[in-house]
């Protein structure tokens, strides 16, 4: 008797089921959105300003609506709705359970599968009670986005940032995160691209309340680059997708980025000097202000090279190391105090546009990428051949020698893995030249240095905190062999 009411038991349970089954995939496809995040690994992450941290790991899983503009979408595998189904890794570093929330999240656009924001940012962040977090969203890297349907990874960065906001409408089951009022996406080279392919294809609208996800975006190294990887790219004819730059693609203009008033972010694009040589920033170089946008040109290098042996045909080189961490930190924080966040409402605001004087580029030479059929511009130099105008460097202002070549050969985009026009050279200044130019005194020097980081802290390029570990690096590098 137990036994064929057990079976019975079992035979009304599938059918329940059975009828649960037939239900859902009557009902049409939901907005997409995260189903679970689950949570494998939850560790100390340390302590900043009394507010203990934890890093948090694991598997963010969720589904595509089939409206999405995503190009390929339709020939992927679907569920009984017609979505298609995703998995993919995340990282967090929150307050603890019982520690203070933060107001706002720091999103990092990964680069190749890394954190590369945290080599900037990393303890900046919590040191100013912003939460961190990163999605995977490219291909090869997420399980979840195919080949063949790239904007798959635009729309898990989309959905992992309002879950994170709390504005996600559809319960979640697994890691429950603290909710942020502010939300900020960052990216670094690949990853700023893929900021601006994020922006520039609409997926900051959310797809329920149609208004803005991200309420600041920062992109170093942007410059008006796009990603193959959905409609921009099938818009203009590029063939297949790929997670980089399309060789020959013209970069995106100010007003092709943002051309949603009512939900774009208020962004910050930065250009490092090497830029304009291998990525043709000239092209979108504007010294426009608004409260919604500001351009900042820099004299370092978009990377600090090593000895790279493939890079300058195999030759021995110095590298730039001019470092822009500091200034992207203090940008970071203008950043906040723009959209509200009340931990940084007593920061500097966010500068004016800042940009290079430009010129005729450089002629049949190793270290300039042109772009066919457009006229590319690059930097006034000025005798020592640093960067005319732009954020004004104390290393540009009275430098120890010369960024010489200003982009390291080859300089290409030809594809993902031929970076070497990224790293800038370097040509110390000789015992002869220094006494020429007034650099022979270190405290002399030392005392003009902290004086021209003074004035780039009241202008909003630094922060007071910075100053002093770099006057002591700039005394390092002045008394290096």
């Amino acid at each position: 008797m137990r036994t064929q009411a057990l079976r019975a038991g079992f035979e009304m349970t599938r059918l329940l089921a059975l009828v649960v089954t037939l239900a859902l995939s009557a009902l049409p496809a939901a907005a997409s959105h995260v189903v679970s995040i689950e949570a494998q690994e939850i560790a100390a992450a340390g302590t900043y300003n009394g507010v203990n941290y934890v890093r948090v790991s694991g598997t963010v899983r969720g589904v595509v609506s089939p409206d999405e503009n995503v190009v390929g979408l339709a020939a992927l595998p679907k569920n009984a709705r017609g979505e298609y189904e995703y998995a993919s890794g995340f990282e967090a570093i929150i307050p603890a359970d019982d520690q203070p929330r933060n107001d706002v999240i720091y999103i990092d656009a990964e680069n190749r599968g890394s954190a590369i924001s945290q080599g900037a940012l990393g303890g900046f962040l919590q040191n100013h009670a912003t939460s961190y977090a990163r999605v995977q969203w490219q291909t090869g890297i997420s399980p979840g986005v195919p080949a063949n349907a790239q904007g798959v990874g635009l729309v898990i960065v989309r959905d992992f940032a309002r879950r994170l906001a709390g504005r996600s409408l559809v319960a979640t089951g697994g890691w429950d995160p603290p909710s942020h009022r502010h939300l900020i996406l960052g990216g670094i080279s690949q990853s700023a691209w893929t900021v601006n392919t994020f922006i520039a294809e609409g997926f900051n609208v959310d797809p329920v309340t149609k208004g803005r996800v991200f309420d600041a975006a920062i992109a170093i190294d942007g410059l008006g680059g796009w990603l193959a990887i959905n409609r921009i790219a099938a818009d203009r004819g590029v063939k297949g997708q790929h997670p980089y730059l399309d060789p020959d693609g013209v970069p995106l203009s100010r007003q092709a980025l943002l051309s949603r008033p009512k939900t774009d972010p208020v962004y910050v694009d930065v250009a490092n000097f090497t830029d304009f040589y291998r990525l043709r920033a000239g092209l979108t170089s504007i010294a426009y202000s608004s409260p919604m946008y500001r351009r900042y040109d820099l004299p370092s290098p978009h990377a600090v090279g090593t000895s790279a042996s493939r890079c300058n045909d195999g030759q021995p080189i110095t590298y730039n190391s001019l470092r822009y961490a500091p200034y992207m930190r203090a940008l970071v924080l203008g950043l906040e105090q723009v959209i509200g966040v009340k931990a940084a409402a007593k920061a500097r605001p966010l500068p004016p546009s800042r940009v290079f004087t430009l010129g005729p580029a450089p002629k049949d030479v190793p270290w300039f990428n042109p772009l066919p059929g457009v006229k590319v511009k690059t930097p006034v130099l000025d005798a020592d051949g640093w960067p005319v105008g732009g954020v004004r460097f104390p290393e540009s202002d009275e430098p120890l020698g010369r960024p010489f070549p200003p982009s390291v050969p080859p300089v290409t985009t030809a594809s993902i893995a031929q970076t070497c026009g990224n790293y800038g050279g370097f040509q110390p200044f000789n015992a002869a030249e220094r006494k020429a130019r007034g650099l022979a005194d270190e405290v002399a020097y030392i005392a003009r240095y902290r004086a021209a980081l003074a004035r780039l802290e009241a202008e909003g390029f630094l922060l007071p905190e910075d100053l002093a570990p770099m006057a002591e690096a700039a005394r390092a590098k002045f008394n290096a062999p």
